[in-house]
């Protein structure tokens, strides 16, 4: 009996381990990458200093000028919705985001502040989150070899460090819960990524392959909740502005007005 629980004491260590170190590295490479590209920002006068603050020189307030690190490009555009709501062009930017920043924001009293505070602990969280389903796949080292990979790699690390809706896109920790039989909060995290990105509605995908594969016709209840948070976004455009798929036409809009050729589905220039 003491052998017995010994080995499932040893065995708790080592996951917490395997599961804590990936969170630490991504930590470790936030600091290291924030100190350094602030050394590069520093300008022969001693002050931090660059091209976004002079795009910008009024958004973020005095005293936090160091979330600049952590802002850039259309990442400004977020906290700006929580304090000031929608406006043309801007509905091409999900909700969900904007929202965890406005509770945030309006608990803290710093809007900027709070962006930073919502985009690091969800991302944080996403890669406890992807080793718990690796695991579910894989042995417990291979899923933190997995983890280290994932939290690691560079795209995911930059989108997730700097203040973009991808930290809030909930869909790993969707298809878990489905996974562990925890159907509610599966369906309310994928309602979440579908007002997050806007492929995030995607994730019903797997979702309604399993329940058929499975013929487990009951379940397919619950997908009326992510259909719901569609719905309900789809009724808020509509309400505001006329139109149900606004954020489809602010997006077309968008990249029009920038020139790109990007979107939701990538749009070639040839003729």
């Amino acid at each position: 009996m003491l052998r017995n629980g010994l080995h499932h004491f040893t065995d708790a260590i080592e996951r917490n381990r395997l599961q804590l170190f990936p969170v630490l590295l991504a930590i470790a490479i936030r600091v290291v990458g924030a100190f350094w590209f602030y050394s590069l920002m520093v300008t022969q006068q001693a002050a931090f200093h660059f091209a976004w603050m002079e795009a910008n020189p009024s958004l973020i307030p005095a005293g936090w000028r160091w979330l600049f690190l952590f802002n850039g490009g259309d990442s400004f555009q977020f906290p700006l919705i929580a304090m000031k709501g929608y406006a043309y062009p801007v509905y091409v930017f999900l909700p969900a985001y904007p929202v965890f920043i406005w509770v945030v924001g309006s608990l803290i009293g710093n809007y900027w502040f709070g962006a930073f505070i919502v985009t690091q602990s969800f991302a944080l969280a996403a890669i406890v989150v992807f080793q718990l389903l690796a695991q579910l796949y894989m042995d417990p080292l291979e899923a933190a070899y997995a983890t280290l990979l994932m939290a690691t790699f560079p795209y995911i690390s930059v989108f997730t460090t700097l203040g973009y809706s991808e930290a809030v896109f909930t869909s790993i920790a969707a298809w878990y819960l489905y996974r562990r039989e925890k159907l509610v909060f599966s369906a309310l995290l994928a309602g979440l990524a579908s007002v997050s990105r806007i492929y995030g509605f995607a994730v019903v995908l797997p979702v309604f392959l399993d329940i058929v594969r499975k013929k487990c016709w009951r379940r397919l209840a619950y997908l009326a909740i992510p259909t719901t948070f569609v719905f309900a976004w789809g009724m808020f455009c509509y309400a505001t502005t006329g139109d149900f798929l606004a954020s489809l036409t602010d997006e077309k809009k968008f990249y029009a007005l920038t020139g790109s050729n990007l979107g939701l589905v990538q749009r070639s220039s040839r003729s």
